[in-house]
């Protein structure tokens, strides 16, 4: 059955502007747009799949990008056919997220690969393969460097990070500049440094004592730095008689510098007696943790990890906007990672974002990784967020150097072949054949 769409514009000479989705494709008459459903017939936009339901679910709402609506509610969700997936040509090299590199057609659902957080300083982390599939497309070549010898294949709309943002690879200009990446961390280099970090030898400033082999100046260290610093009887007594003879705390100067002090010592020592306050506060304010929430406490449960629900966090290191403590929905403290689930407002109200951006920046000056997953994934791709958790629990080693190049011509090419596609998350983007590229450009991430 056809019917007309409703989300179109009419342009001139014919064209219709597609509008269901952020890519608003300009269509000619007799075309399709990328999705393949939608044909432009005698100026007005065709939907080919209209009442061809493919399925049909009773979802969580935490699974919907809207709001408005009560935590724990249920939606009817359909789905016809269609793909706007973006694509590859054989043999494009996928760098994976232990450095090795794989071929787009031989991906698979719960592979690693390299992503970057784009919103929070480039840092780097595992991004996890969802699906993948292939359809037939014509390629287009983008040339770049110096000489423009290195090329890149693509389809058409494939979203490329240029100096001003991701743009498809049909709209990036000669000029433009694209950011190429290389793995700094080799075989060789990780073959080497396991046996070269166990023979290093250390040298105690305290005691004067060298230590060889990284897990013996642990040792070392955490004894020999602490040793002594308990208070003894007789300076304890002294304390007392000194608060009940002449309590400086009378002194108005000397009570404000004495409570500055301790709001010091309460940010640093969880062992400070007005935690007892926070730890109220936190119980009131987190009695009934959300759906996301207590779905992502049974997968770790499935996966028989040991892990702290709502843990607090106090960083040592602040920005000035900081906030001194910080709740992580999950976390695994010995590994140091805070798992997040976001919903709606995390992705689509700005001040929520801005704060979470904050938030990840302090605690990874911290020494924290942050791992932030879209509560949808955790009904829509359970097995693929479990290989996404074990990836950062594993903690790989992923550095890199990465450089701007000139593009030099991009091109329609005469190749029109089968091509390869796949989606992963959370960040949505990965490295291809060198180049930092996305894999949706109207996810909605």
């Amino acid at each position: 059955m056809i019917k007309e769409a409703l989300l179109y514009q009419p342009l001139a000479d014919s064209r219709v502007r597609c509008t269901a989705c952020a890519r608003y494709c300009n269509i000619p008459e007799g075309k399709v747009g990328l999705c393949g459903v939608r044909q432009n017939i005698g100026g007005k936009l065709q939907l080919l799949v209209y009442g061809k339901v493919i399925t049909g679910h009773i979802d969580p709402i935490e699974k919907k990008p809207v709001v408005h609506y009560m935590p724990g509610s249920k939606i009817f969700s359909i789905a016809t056919t269609g793909c706007n997936w973006l694509c590859h040509p054989a043999g494009a090299e996928i760098l994976l997220s232990n450095g090795d590199k794989k071929p787009v057609e031989e991906l698979l659902p719960g592979d690693s690969l390299w992503s970057y957080d784009v919103d929070n300083g480039m840092n780097i982390h595992p991004n996890v393969v969802t699906r993948t599939g292939s359809r037939l497309a014509r390629i287009w070549d983008l040339r770049y460097g110096a000489r423009g010898v290195r090329h890149l294949s693509l389809t058409a709309e494939h979203p490329v990070m240029t100096d001003s943002g991701w743009k498809s690879v049909e709209k990036v200009a000669p000029g433009e500049k694209i950011l190429k990446v290389w793995y700094q961390n080799t075989k060789d280099w990780k073959r080497k440094r396991p046996g070269s970090i166990q023979r290093a030898v250390f040298n105690c400033t305290k005691c004067g004592e060298s230590v060889k082999g990284i897990d013996n100046w642990n040792r070392h260290r955490g004894r020999c730095y602490t040793e002594g610093m308990g208070m003894s009887l007789e300076v304890r007594e002294h304390h007392r008689q000194r608060m009940i003879s002449d309590n400086p705390m009378k002194d108005p100067d000397v009570a404000r510098r004495a409570i500055g002090a301790s709001k010091q010592r309460f940010l640093r020592d969880p062992s400070h007696g007005w935690h007892r306050n926070t730890e109220r506060l936190r119980t009131w304010l987190h009695r009934h943790p959300s759906e996301g929430q207590k779905r992502l406490y049974e997968l770790l449960d499935e996966m028989g990890l040991e892990y702290d629900q709502e843990y607090r966090i106090q960083p040592e290191l602040r920005r000035p906007d900081s906030r001194a403590t910080y709740i992580a929905d999950a976390a695994f403290p010995d590994a140091k990672l805070d798992i997040e689930v976001d919903g709606w407002w995390h992705y689509k109200h700005e001040p929520t974002r801005e704060r979470d951006i904050i938030r990840d920046q302090t605690l990874r000056a911290n020494g924290w990784q942050v791992l932030r997953v879209s509560g949808r994934y955790l009904y829509a791709h359970r097995e693929e967020v479990k290989a996404l958790i074990i990836q950062h629990i594993a903690m790989p080693v992923m550095l890199n150097k990465r450089t701007w190049v000139d593009v030099t011509s991009v091109e329609p090419t005469e190749r029109f072949e089968p091509v390869y596609s796949f989606e992963c998350i959370p960040n949505h983007n990965y490295v291809g054949d060198s180049i930092i590229l996305h894999n949706c450009s109207y996810c909605q991430n």
